[in-house]
């Protein structure tokens, strides 16, 4: 809808179909398919496999975790190949989004061979990555060979008033992301997995001010909340990325998943790492940040295609 509305301000001719537009100036005709741009080449499918999008972007130089594939077979040389990259360790589906089905601070054999299992019986193999060992996450929206949003990624959290559970707080904060049309903070084992770590549980009452977060990843698909920073991060950081996505085959738009320790200071080799490339990123989460300025992509992305 947000490219749609985009082509239309500018005067395009837009032609709806069950799952896609197609925009046209008269002279050329470009698709757009759930935020996927139809000048994207299909090698950059290869973002969907981690395995294969971390080899990658480690050939072109890029800064990324380690992390290996095995397939379900493979428990116990996965578990020592995690032990070697030292607790704690990701486990993960090498072709699934949005969360789904991610395990972070795995810190020993017991819990990784539980999770390991239990994406290997899944998916039928399993990712196994360091964690980074700062978590603070951003989004980097590419397009065209620039950043244009970057977005910090924060779990999903409720904050304390002293009196309520943090079921009702989480019950209060879903009805205002409902009103602002939102994900919706989704509770699951993962959430008690998270709460039980920090000595909670869903009828814990935290004190007045404490910030309570419920998922170890960030995804706003389960809840997290989103931050338009890009003005404020370092731009060393946007020059990096903007050089890696140069470098990738066929790509015209992308979205970075990259873990910053300080977005202040500058670039170096031991303070950032992507984590992952998505070929057809959100653009929601930048066009109506949770906090911060907005960011219109769509009119952006027309000026460059037309």
């Amino acid at each position: 809808m947000h490219f749609e509305q985009a082509a239309i301000e500018k005067g395009l001719s837009v032609t709806r179909s069950s799952k896609s537009i197609l925009i046209s100036d008269g002279r050329r005709k470009v698709k757009v398919n759930n935020s996927l741009i139809g000048k994207q080449s299909p090698l950059t499918k290869v973002f969907n496999k981690k395995g294969a999008s971390k080899l990658l972007l480690k050939t072109l130089g890029a800064n990324v975790l380690d992390g290996y594939l095995f397939n379900a077979r493979e428990r116990e040389k996965a578990l020592e190949y995690a032990r070697s990259l030292g607790w704690p360790v990701v486990v993960k589906p090498d072709d699934e989004n949005k969360g789904r089905s991610v395990y972070v601070n795995i810190e020993s054999d017991q819990d990784f061979i539980r999770y390991f299992d239990r994406v290997a019986e899944k998916y039928g193999s399993a990712f196994v990555e360091d964690q980074c060992k700062f978590s603070t996450e951003y989004r980097f929206y590419c397009a065209g060979g620039r950043a244009l949003a970057v977005t910090k990624r924060v779990p999903a959290n409720v904050v304390g008033d002293g009196e309520s559970s943090l079921i009702s707080l989480v019950e209060a904060k879903n009805r205002l992301k409902k009103e602002r049309r939102y994900p919706r903070i989704k509770l699951n084992d993962e959430v008690d997995r998270v709460l039980d770590k920090q000595g909670l549980s869903l009828d814990s009452v935290p004190g007045k001010g404490r910030t309570v977060y419920l998922r170890s990843t960030s995804n706003i698909s389960t809840g997290g909340d989103s931050v338009e920073v890009m003005e404020d991060m370092h731009s060393s950081y946007i020059d990096s990325l903007e050089r890696v996505f140069s470098r990738l085959p066929g790509t015209f738009i992308a979205g970075f998943d990259v873990f910053i320790r300080d977005m202040h200071q500058p670039a170096s080799d031991d303070n950032w790492f992507i984590c992952e490339v998505n070929r057809r990123p959100a653009v929601r989460m930048h066009i109506y940040p949770w906090e911060g300025r907005p960011k219109n992509i769509g009119k952006e992305i027309m000026d460059m295609l037309f």
